[in-house]
């Protein structure tokens, strides 16, 4: 009785040293020297866990000898709070039981705003199951059906070893992206200290250069899209299948179209959105965006400034004041100078009445007289007029011809300011209005709240052509297509630089997309070399008319016609009838005269 009372007593004072504690030392090893070796250096580790003081307790003791790095612990639905600048979180620790508590953390994991689809995984099973291997495919398929999570390690436990598996995508025996099976990446042995047995990496480098011929399903807004042929040589080069679907024809609504095509890759229908797609806050929460391949504006577009009327523009070259002085003095000059030769010759003012008007009207014109006046009064009157005469029909000779040639061209409209004290009409689409209601310019509240709705961008620009009192805003790329099928390039202009603002376009991908990076190496590729910017302006045959200059009125040289000198045709037969019609009337006088 004796004995056995002893060696119970023993057994109470020597510590506990049972496999289990054992394996829990070399499991706190273990990760720590995989966040030392293989984690991304620098940056915050996020630790998710059970309920496990012990082990908790010891995980985290050595985590802060190995460094001094940012860590954040996530547990029981709470973060611990956590100071420091709101970088992506690259690195995470997750402690689960098995596959079913793995969905709960990382619904909370992605939650917080450091997530990114790019962070690398290590998930430690503590629980028990059938076989390593489908413990670890299990884990692994729960946490890329739920967050897409490419880079991830499973750390499943044995008795005398611990197994590491990862997966691999796009592989010749694997289904595309789904996860049909693990891969045994490295082991951690437990003898003595423990260690890995090799020194691979644990994250490799996993999107391969040949997708094996797997479908890749692409939205795009309508058929006009120009981004087809980069789709076309992206399936090329990176061996996918292009499936392309058009959602609207080239007359939809864009904004329609463009939202249908983000909808088809949040339900999974689609793995990208490409087509003219803008870069948008709102657009971000539905899918990843790739690098911005292309930049458009918005701008504003009004009547482009036409050639005057010669007829106008002859009746401005001089003012009101002095059209009314010129005709007042051709009545009142023919008149003082008539009273002037009446008190010197009486019996003859009937007859040089008419005379008095022509004579007038012959200085006026620049040709000679019928008759030189006699007397110093009506010499003194003559000069001051065929002075003031010359320099009147000098000036009007100098713009009279210059008009015939080239009238001049209107006043366009350059600002917003203009625009609404002209009150002319504009409009655009519902999001163009959202933009300047937030505005906190005053002046973009006016145009909120004058502007009408013009959805299709086309019919907005065919209404500028057709009424030229009307102005739109609208995408310079949409602009210059409808602009392409049409002939009045010279009647659509913009109105500034300074009221348009840059879009940057880009593709839209599925959250965690494998084939996001391999796009964005592309594009990347496009833009640098500058094959984009060519295949741009290849395409635009026919340029938008920017400014006046650009218009058809600015040319090296013109063609003088008949149409040019129709003004003068207008006046040659307006003062022939009015010739006449003096001639007529001094006739009947003369008749008159001689019959009394």
């Amino acid at each position: 009785m004796k004995p056995a009372f002893l060696m119970l007593l023993l057994a109470t004072l020597v510590p506990n040293t049972t496999p289990l504690k054992m394996q829990e030392r070399h499991l706190a090893l273990c990760i720590c020297s995989i966040f030392r070796h293989h984690f991304v250096t620098e940056q915050t580790l996020l630790l998710s866990t059970i309920e496990d003081a012990d082990f908790m307790d010891f995980l985290l003791e050595k985590l802060h000898d190995t460094s001094n790095w940012p860590l954040q612990v996530f547990s029981n639905g709470a973060m611990i709070p956590f100071q420091g600048d709101h970088q992506k979180i690259w690195n995470y620790l997750i402690l689960s039981r098995g596959h079913e508590d793995i969905e709960e953390q990382t619904d909370k994991l992605t939650d917080n705003a450091g997530w990114t689809y790019e962070a690398r995984f290590l998930v430690v099973v503590m629980g028990r199951g059938s076989t390593p291997r489908q413990q670890a495919l299990s884990v692994v398929q729960e946490l890329w059906d739920n967050i897409r999570a490419l880079n991830v390690v499973v750390l499943v436990r044995l008795d005398t070893v611990f197994h590491l598996y990862t997966w691999f995508p796009y592989q010749p025996n694997e289904q595309c992206d789904d996860v049909t099976d693990v891969v045994l990446i490295n082991e951690w042995n437990l003898e003595g200290e423990g260690k890995l047995v090799n020194n691979g990496p644990l994250y490799p480098h996993k999107i391969p250069s040949d997708f094996q011929g797997c479908p890749f399903k692409v939205s795009m807004p309508h058929h006009a899209v120009v981004e087809v042929p980069y789709v076309i040589a992206f399936s090329k080069l990176y061996n996918v299948t292009p499936i392309i679907q058009f959602k609207h024809t080239n007359d939809a609504f864009l904004a329609d179209a463009i939202r249908e095509s983000l909808e088809d890759i949040v339900l999974g229908s689609s793995a990208a959105a490409i087509g003219g797609i803008p870069l948008l806050i709102a657009a971000t929460n539905l899918g990843q965006p790739s690098f911005p391949y292309y930049e458009i504006q918005y701008v504003w577009y009004v009547p482009c400034s036409r050639p005057l009327s010669r007829l106008l523009a002859v009746s401005k070259i001089f003012s009101v004041p002095l059209w009314i002085a010129v005709v007042a003095m051709m009545i009142l000059v023919p008149a003082v100078m008539w009273s002037l030769s009446n008190c010197s010759l009486q019996q003859q003012s009937q007859e040089r009445m008419p005379n008095v008007f022509y004579n007038i009207w012959a200085i006026y014109m620049g040709v000679s007289v019928t008759e030189m006046p006699r007397t110093f009064r009506l010499r003194a009157l003559i000069l001051p007029w065929i002075c003031y005469c010359l320099a009147i029909s000098t000036v009007f000779q100098a713009f009279f011809t210059s008009y015939l040639v080239n009238p001049g061209i209107d006043s366009q409209i350059t600002t917003l300011e203009e625009l609404i004290e002209k009150e002319m009409e504009f409009g655009f689409r519902n999001e163009i209005t959202n933009y300047y209601k937030q505005s906190h310019f005053e002046i973009h509240k006016k145009v909120s709240k004058r502007g009408k709705n013009c959805v299709q961008t086309h019919l907005c620009i065919q209404r500028i052509i057709d009424t030229g009192a009307y102005a739109t805003v609208a995408e310079s790329w949409s602009v210059d297509n409808v602009m392409l099928l049409m002939n009045h390039t010279n009647r659509v202009c913009r109105m500034n630089d300074i009221d348009s603002f840059p879009i940057k376009i880009v593709a839209y991908f599925s959250k965690g997309s494998i084939l996001l990076n391999t796009f964005n190496k592309m594009i990347t590729s496009l833009v640098e070399t500058g094959i984009i910017t060519k295949v741009d302006r290849e395409r635009k045959e026919r340029p938008v008319a920017h400014r006046i200059g650009d218009t058809d009125t600015q040319d090296d040289y013109f063609v003088f016609t008949l149409s040019h000198l129709q003004i003068a045709f207008h006046l040659t037969v307006k003062y022939s009838h009015v010739n006449r019609g003096r001639s007529v009337h001094v006739d009947i006088l003369c008749t008159l005269c001689k019959a009394q």
